[in-house]
């Protein structure tokens, strides 16, 4: 069971995962974050595919110990059994039946540990029709809505967000699990299903007629503009008041008393207005005035300039490692030591595994 106060939640809390690549890996790096012990069971032959991508596979392993085990061999089974009866959380992402055919299901490991939690991740749910259909994240995103003509472009942002949305919801539901008690529980977590519940905020929109403020229909005051050097972003969703600001800080006060619907309907026009304005000058002088005069506005980074940038400094969410740079979340707070780098493939067999019988 979870420590108790002045712990951290999941202290104490063994989490056995049988994922790899993002979703489980990312939902497991959360749970490792709020104090769990997370063992990684990779393959015996070069581990979990993403180690050949460091990046990915350091930025969500953090923290976890791990053991090479062949599941199809009598000894791999023997270890496996091993390490369920000693977890309380199981994390697998196969494909619908593979965890079967593995002897890793919940009806199996639940024989060895009855209270366990036990959280399948897939790509469209394990009772699904297209459950076997195989498929990764942007094959998700156009399955729940949020890829189209009306939406955001996967390709600009390059976000995996049908991993790290499953990945957050299976963690959130690993942790009401446990905390909730000490029965057992199945969890099925569809990554589409993670990815319809954020896109909703969009169909919402359309299902009622109505233009969405977040996808290209957006108030002219709400995007990224040139500058003379650098890009910045303004926010101004839907506020007249930010818009009269605005409008009174570059010159268009000609603008300032359009309404948020007749913006809208001359969006075009008046971004291309805002555009010629702000080009004018740096980014440096737009931020010091814009920010002076109330208007929501901030720099861009890019991959480099974030990480020097002194907002995620000052707060702690990047540090400088022996091994690279590491992007925290916010759980990592919480206890800035919680996440060492991944363990090497196979690291923690000889201490966690004991020996074979005679």
């Amino acid at each position: 069971m979870p420590a108790g106060p002045g712990s951290a939640p999941l202290s104490g809390v063994r989490v056995l995962s049988l994922a790899q690549l993002l979703p489980g890996p990312y939902a497991t790096r959360l749970l490792a974050e709020l104090g769990a012990e997370v063992i990684m069971v990779e393959q015996v032959d070069g581990g979990d595919p993403a180690r050949a991508d460091p990046p990915v596979f350091d930025q969500v392993n953090r923290g976890k110990r791990s053991v090479a085990l062949d599941l199809k061999t009598d000894a791999g089974q023997r270890a496996l059994t091993q390490l369920a009866t000693g977890s309380r959380v199981v994390v697998e992402g196969f494909r619908p039946g593979v965890a079967a055919r593995l002897g890793a299901d919940y009806a199996t490991l639940r024989g060895y540990r009855p209270d366990v939690v036990y959280c399948s991740i897939s790509g469209y749910g394990q009772d699904a029709a297209d459950r076997l259909v195989p498929g990764h994240d942007l094959a998700f995103q156009a399955r729940a809505g949020l890829v189209g003509p009306d939406t955001f472009d996967p390709a600009r942002t390059g976000l995996p967000i049908a991993d790290l949305a499953s990945g957050m919801y299976a963690a959130l539901a690993i942790v009401a699990a446990v905390l909730g008690g000490p029965d057992t529980a199945y969890l099925d977590i569809g990554m589409a299903d993670a990815v319809l519940s954020w896109s909703s905020l969009l169909l919402q929109y359309d299902w009622h007629g109505l233009p969405s403020p977040f996808a290209g229909q957006a108030d002219p005051g709400y995007g990224i503009f040139a500058t003379a050097d650098d890009p910045i972003s303004l926010s101004i969703a839907h506020e007249d008041a930010f818009w009269e600001r605005l409008c009174g800080a570059i010159g268009l006060t000609h603008r300032s008393g359009l309404r948020s619907a007749q913006r809208r309907q001359r969006a075009d026009e008046l971004r291309n207005e805002l555009q010629r304005r702000l080009s004018r000058r740096t980014a440096a002088e737009w931020l010091s005035e814009l920010t002076a005069a109330g208007v929501p506005v901030g720099r861009v980074n890019d991959a480099r300039t974030v990480l020097r940038d002194p907002l995620f400094e000052a707060r702690g969410m990047i540090r400088q490692t022996p091994d690279g740079v590491e992007v925290r979340t916010p759980l990592s707070r919480l206890d800035p030591a919680r996440t060492p780098p991944p363990a090497p493939l196979g690291a923690d067999n000889s201490t966690l595994l004991a020996p074979p019988a005679d």
